[in-house]
């Protein structure tokens, strides 16, 4: 089982664990509500190293990227239930929204690989990585889950049951 730790915290506890050899990946995201798309996402970043870091987007962040309604659960709910799967090593919560929280995790903890989904990676984002982390760091990409959920989903179908209901009373 995973442990959550303060993001101040991970930078020493990360470099102990290179001290050991370990590799270190680092992926990031909402997280909002698990489904087994996440699953398969942490499944497939952990096949690149030894230790998982999941930089769970802070609540500012989320509401920048989904909307006002997001996130559904706060930020220390998420990187708790992150944090208690059983294949990630470390999970936190990094509250920059300037280079984007993931970004400035990956600057701490100079991870070996950092994986997002497919589609996230522009073009130049492996040279202004280098540059801001000072070394070249892998990035690689999961395809897209098979298992077509989305946390949007879920509420869309949550909410469009809970109207059905509503107008069947």
């Amino acid at each position: 089982m995973g442990k959550y730790i303060p993001y101040k915290k991970l930078e020493k506890i990360v470099d102990n664990e290179k001290v050991f050899g370990k590799s270190v990946v680092l992926t990031g995201g909402c997280f909002d509500i698990i489904h087994k798309g996440h699953l398969y996402l942490f499944r497939r970043a952990k096949e690149y190293g030894d230790i998982l870091v999941v930089n769970v987007v802070n609540d500012e962040r989320v509401k920048t990227y989904k909307g006002e309604e997001r996130p559904v659960n706060i930020e220390s709910q998420r990187a708790s239930v992150v944090s208690a799967l059983e294949i990630v090593d470390y999970a936190t919560v990094h509250p920059s929204v300037d280079l984007g929280p993931t970004t400035e995790l990956a600057i701490m903890i100079k991870p070996d690989v950092i994986v997002q989904v497919e589609g996230k990676w522009k073009r130049g984002d492996k040279k202004r990585l280098a540059g801001l982390l000072g070394y070249d760091v892998k990035l690689r990409e999961v395809k897209k889950s098979r298992f077509k959920t989305s946390t949007t989903s879920i509420i869309d179908e949550i909410l469009k049951k809970h109207k059905q209901h509503e107008f069947s009373n």
